[in-house]
């Protein structure tokens, strides 16, 4: 995919399937996607896979990746889970370090341009958000996360929310901002009722929607739509085996699914298969 822009998943290759860690996503090689052309090593465009621009396309074993919202950068989550890296995606340019933790996982890129980073660290998680060539910084965690995992994040369209997943529930708050966009906090933070099923991955598909998957038990996880109020789940297309959603508004769904496939929405709600990629992710 993906995106009002371009998009980005990772391309697993040749690159032996690993077990999703938690329901996110496998430990892939790079991979980015424009959805009109698509980066091969972070990677997809439309309905193909192609490499990527610039020295991100050359960086094994990345296990996520979020663009910014002019699709001209990206930032992925190195081998080890413990270093943020962005470059631009053009031949010009180097790779540099975004942020570092413990144990990284989910990446979002918002459209103020503040990359937010999940690590999971002992007794539970917390957020980091950075801008490149800034310094990092620590979100305050609020009291309803304290002593949770994390398992995914997602910064609205418009940057004004953030969605997350954790323990099984999903959950949402409001951004504040401070005065230089460098820093934030998350207020007012809530669950979102649903149901008793568990909430494995998160995305926004539009200002007040959100699309997500949902698992019960051992079950397979199945796709949904559901207001950011708790409205009724609705079922958004059955997939087999999906393990990581992305989302946009005006935009169709896209999945990567436990055997390291990416499949893509149509405009007609069936899935096309899209090639070996994981982890897919709209600009912004």
């Amino acid at each position: 995919p993906i995106g009002q822009h371009p998009g980005s998943a990772c391309h697993r290759a040749e690159v032996p399937t690993g077990l999703p860690d938690h329901g996110r996503g496998f430990a892939g090689d790079r991979a980015l996607v424009d959805r009109r052309d698509a980066f091969e090593n972070l990677a997809v465009g439309g309905d193909h896979l192609t490499p990527v621009a610039g020295p991100l396309g050359e960086l094994p074993g990345i296990h996520g990746v979020a663009v910014d919202r002019g699709g001209g950068r990206a930032a992925v989550i190195d081998a080890d889970r413990t270093r943020v890296l962005w470059a631009p995606l053009d031949n010009a340019s180097e790779v540099a370090e975004l942020a570092s933790g413990t144990a990284l996982w989910s990446l979002a890129w918002d459209r103020t341009g503040l990359v937010w980073a999940v690590d999971r660290v002992p007794g539970g998680s917390r957020i980091v958000v950075a801008t490149p060539g800034g310094t990092p910084a620590g979100v305050p965690v609020p009291p309803l996360l304290a002593g949770r995992e994390i398992v995914d994040l997602a910064v609205s369209p418009e940057g004004s929310r953030v969605a997350l997943a954790s323990g099984g529930d999903l959950m949402v708050g409001i951004i504040l901002r401070d005065p230089d966009q460098a820093t934030a906090s998350i207020e007012g933070l809530r669950q979102v009722q649903i149901d008793d099923r568990e909430v494995t991955s998160v995305a926004w598909s539009g200002l007040t929607e959100l699309a997500i998957l949902v698992q019960e038990g051992d079950e397979a996880a199945e796709p949904y739509r559901v207001g950011i109020g708790g409205s009724d789940l609705s079922p958004a297309g059955p997939v087999q085996n999906p393990v990581d959603i992305a989302a946009a508004p005006g935009e169709g769904l896209a999945v990567s699914t436990h055997d390291g496939t990416l499949r893509r929405q149509s405009p007609t709600l069936q899935w096309i298969d899209i090639g070996p990629a994981v982890s897919p992710a709209y600009p912004g």
